[in-house]
C-alpha cells in the first residue's frame, strides 16, 4: 500500500476524549454483496459512535423525516458526533470466537484517534485491526503494533435513546473517513464538529482544545 510521509506528532497531539461522552454501539449483518466495501453477504458489522451528551437533552423520539428531510436538523445531529469507527467480521461465528475485526471506517479530531480505538474495543470486547486505510490510520495502528486489543470493560455511559438522531452521528464518521480515503489529504474527513466556519476542509484547534478540556 502506497504511504505518504508520516505526520509529525507535534503536529497531531494526543488529546483526552471527554469522559462524558456517551457512546452508541451497534452491529447488523450483511445480507447482499458490497461493492463499495468488497465484503460479502453473511459479513457482520459493528458501529461505535461517540457523542456530545447534548445529543441526548432532548428526551423525544426523533422520527427520519426529521433529520433526513430537515437540513438544520440533519446538520445538528451530524455535528453532536465526536468520532467512531465501523468494523466487521467475515461472520457472527468469527465475532463470537473472538476474533479481531477489521476497521474499514474511522475518523476523530485530531488527537482523539487512540482514545476512539481503545474504547471501541473495549465497548465491542474485541481485538481491531487495519483494513483499507491512509497515512494517519495506518501510523495511529503502528502504534498499537497493528492490532489494538481491548483492556477492559468500558465505563462510558450509552446514549439514552436509540433513534435515528444517532443514525446522523454514525453517518458523520463514515463520511468523513471515506473523504480521508478517497482524497488522502489531511484536509479531506474533518468531523462536522470540528470544521472551521464557513470551511470543511480546515479543522478548528479551539472546538477541538474545548472538548478535550472536558
Amino acid at each position: 500500500m502506497l504511504r505518504t510521509p508520516r505526520l509529525n506528532p507535534r503536529l497531531n497531539p494526543r488529546r483526552k476524549l471527554r469522559t462524558d461522552a456517551p457512546f452508541l454501539s451497534t452491529s447488523w449483518v450483511q445480507e447482499t454483496k458490497s461493492w463499495s466495501d468488497q465484503t460479502p453477504p453473511g459479513t457482520l458489522w459493528v458501529a461505535v459512535a461517540f457523542f456530545d451528551p447534548e445529543v441526548d437533552r432532548d428526551p423525544s423520539t426523533l422520527d427520519k423525516r426529521a433529520i433526513y428531510f430537515n437540513h438544520d436538523t440533519l446538520k445538528q445531529y451530524r455535528s453532536y458526533a465526536i468520532g467512531g469507527l465501523q468494523a466487521h467480521w467475515p461472520s457472527e461465528q468469527a465475532f463470537e470466537e473472538g476474533q479481531p475485526g477489521v476497521v474499514e471506517y474511522i475518523a476523530a479530531g485530531s488527537g482523539y484517534g487512540p482514545d476512539v480505538l481503545e474504547e471501541s474495543a473495549n465497548i465491542i470486547g474485541r481485538p481491531l485491526t487495519l483494513g483499507r486505510g491512509w497515512n494517519p490510520a495506518i501510523v495511529l495502528f503502528e502504534r498499537y503494533g497493528g492490532t489494538v486489543h481491548p483492556r477492559q470493560t468500558s465505563t462510558r455511559p450509552e446514549v439514552a435513546h436509540d433513534d435515528v438522531r444517532y443514525s446522523a452521528g454514525i453517518g458523520a464518521v463514515k463520511s468523513a473517513a471515506v473523504d480521508a480515503f478517497n482524497e488522502g489529504l489531511l484536509s479531506a474527513g474533518i468531523l462536522p464538529r470540528y470544521q472551521q466556519a464557513g470551511d470543511r476542509h480546515r479543522e478548528d484547534p479551539a472546538k477541538l482544545d474545548a472538548d478535550a478540556n472536558r
